[in-house]
């Protein structure tokens, strides 16, 4: 989660460039739900208090159930990534979606 925040801050950063979505590259809800359940993962790692490489095989794991269930393969998930990146306005609108459903989630927990 931290890596995924230190680049979005980077890139917000160096502005954004206009062009066009290429074939191959996720969609902004594509990219909202893949990334929603990386964060879930990565808060059930912190969970399960798993550091270094364990933490890392666990979250890889997860990563791959997760690109699974989307019909996704990483690569296309990772140029996505590289790709939102440098379009800030579409970055922004991806976490503006995960950071709502996060926060919505946590809530309905706190309900149950």
């Amino acid at each position: 989660m931290r890596k995924h925040f230190l680049t979005f801050c980077v890139v917000a950063i160096l502005g954004c460039k206009g062009e066009q979505t290429p074939d191959g590259i996720l969609n902004i809800e594509q990219m909202a739900a893949i990334l929603i359940g990386i964060h879930i993962a990565e808060g059930k790692i912190v969970e399960m208090q798993q550091r270094g490489d364990t933490a890392a095989i666990i979250l890889k794991y997860f990563e791959d159930e997760i690109y699974k269930k989307h019909d996704v393969d990483r690569e296309v998930y990772e140029e996505s990534f590289k790709y939102h990146l440098i379009n800030v306005k579409t970055l922004d609108q991806i976490y503006a979606q995960v950071v709502d459903s996060l926060n919505v989630r946590k809530e309905i927990k706190k309900i149950d």
